[in-house]
């Protein structure tokens, strides 16, 4: 095997297996401590870590789940760091949202064609119909069209609950050996987008309460 593959996939390995371990620790721990705050950060960098080498695996060993896996997380991570700052005032408005959420609409757009003329392959038109999703949701929110007065709160719990699930994702499918494919790959983002939805319910903040 290639030893720059090899490499690539240790880094893939090691990252992933921290960013697991932090991520579970973060979904049942108490929030906005100086524990999840901690542990956020090396969630996000663990994670970022990931992405990055299953990015460069996906190019040299030219697989289109590997990328999808991969952008779809650094998405993730990037749209929900962001929002955390805007609700810490750490910026006022994030034209980086803006970017990547246009950047990433070219990209959906690529995976729906290719799931498309691939037999319809489900797990690609999933990635691609649901980032597509999101990316519209982030240019309401960016533009004002929106009804909530946390959105930016919620923002942060929705995309990097989704980057856990992106992990736990590639954890299930390598190591799976009893499921059909399809529900390894797509289960954890049903299970996850229940959860997500919940939690967004339970903190979200309409523009005329107080």
């Amino acid at each position: 095997m290639d030893p720059l593959f090899i490499t690539f996939l240790v880094i893939h390995i090691v990252s992933g297996g921290i960013a697991l371990l932090i991520g579970s620790y973060i979904m049942i721990a108490a929030k906005g401590d100086r524990k999840h705050v901690l542990s956020g950060k090396i969630f996000a960098v663990s994670m970022y870590v990931c992405a990055v080498a299953g990015f460069v695996m996906s190019v040299l060993h030219d697989s289109v789940f590997l990328l999808c896996i991969s952008v779809f997380t650094i998405f993730m991570l990037t749209t929900g760091l962001q929002g955390m700052a805007l609700v810490k005032g750490r910026i006022r408005k994030s034209a980086l949202i803006l970017i990547i959420s246009a950047t990433m609409v070219l990209f959906s757009l690529g995976l729906i064609y290719f799931g498309v003329v691939n037999e319809f392959n489900v797990v690609i038109l999933a990635f691609g119909a649901g980032s597509l999703v999101m990316c519209v949701q982030d240019f309401m929110m960016f533009f004002g069209r929106t009804k909530l007065a946390n959105p930016y709160y919620l923002l942060h719990i929705q995309r990097m609950t989704g980057a856990y699930i992106a992990a736990f994702t590639a954890f299930l499918v390598v190591n799976n050996t009893f499921l059909p494919a399809v529900v390894a790959w797509l289960a954890p983002s049903v299970v996850g987008s229940i959860l997500i939805t919940v939690w967004s319910r339970k903190h979200a903040k309409l523009k005329h309460e107080n």
